[in-house]
C-alpha cells in the first residue's frame, strides 16, 4: 500500500512538472457532514447531512488539480485530514482521524460560471483512538463522487461548492465480541456525506 501511494504521488509530481501544456490549480479544501457504520457492503443506506442520528465528519486538506489546454478533464490528488466526532454514536466513532489521499478526476462544464461531477478512490490512514474490541487496518480504499458548482473570480481565483459522498470498498475496522461457542467478529464499513467549499489559485503558462 505505501509503494502504492508514492507511485501516485510520483505520477502527479512529474505531470505537474509538464505546466507548458496544462493548467494547474492548488488549493485549501473544508468539508463537512455526516458519517454512518454498517456490517455489511455495499452500503444501501443514504446518509442524510442534516440528520442528528450520524456522526459528524470534518475535514480540512490541500488539493492540487491538473487540466490539458482546451480540455474539459481534470485530474486531482491532495492531502486531506478527516475527524469522526461523536455527535450520538457508538463509542467507536469517537476520536477517529483519517488521513486521506484522493486521486480522481473531474468533468467540467462552463467557463466564468461551471458545473462540475468527478468521482475516484480514497486511499485512508487510519488513526484510531485505541480500543480493545476494535482491529484497525493501517491503510483502507474507498469510493467517493461529487458535484459542484464553481465560479471564476477572475484569471488566477476560483471558488467551488460541492457535494459529496463516499462508502468503504475495504473494512474500516472489525470488531470482536464474545459468544457462547466462542470469539466471535463482525467487519464494519463507513458511508459518508458532506458538503465542501474550496478556493483555488491557477498557474498557467
Amino acid at each position: 500500500m505505501k509503494k502504492l501511494i508514492v507511485l501516485f504521488i510520483s505520477i502527479f509530481l512529474i505531470l505537474l512538472s509538464n505546466v507548458n501544456a496544462q493548467n494547474f490549480q492548488i488549493g485549501p479544501e473544508l468539508k463537512f457532514g455526516r458519517i454512518g457504520l454498517q456490517n455489511s457492503y455495499p452500503h444501501p443506506s443514504i446518509i442524510k447531512l442534516f440528520d442528528n442520528s450520524f456522526a459528524d465528519y470534518n475535514s480540512i486538506g490541500i488539493i492540487g488539480s491538473y487540466r490539458p489546454h482546451s480540455s474539459i478533464f481534470s485530474f486531482k490528488t491532495g492531502i486531506i485530514y478527516s475527524h469522526i466526532g461523536n455527535n450520538n454514536p457508538p463509542d467507536e466513532y469517537n476520536k477517529l482521524v483519517i488521513i486521506q489521499i484522493p486521486i480522481g478526476c473531474d468533468i467540467k462544464f462552463g467557463k466564468k460560471l461551471f458545473l462540475f461531477v468527478g468521482a475516484g478512490i480514497d486511499i485512508n490512514y487510519l488513526l484510531p483512538q485505541k480500543k480493545e474490541t476494535l482491529v484497525f487496518p493501517d491503510f483502507q480504499l474507498g469510493l467517493y463522487a461529487e458535484l459542484g458548482i464553481g465560479y471564476e473570480l477572475n484569471k488566477k481565483w476560483s471558488f467551488e461548492l460541492k457535494h459529496s459522498m463516499a462508502s468503504d470498498i475495504t473494512k474500516l475496522y472489525k470488531t470482536e465480541y464474545q459468544l457462547q461457542n466462542g470469539l466471535s467478529n463482525e467487519k464494519i464499513y463507513s458511508t459518508s456525506a458532506d458538503l465542501g467549499i474550496s478556493i483555488k489559485y491557477t498557474f498557467e503558462k
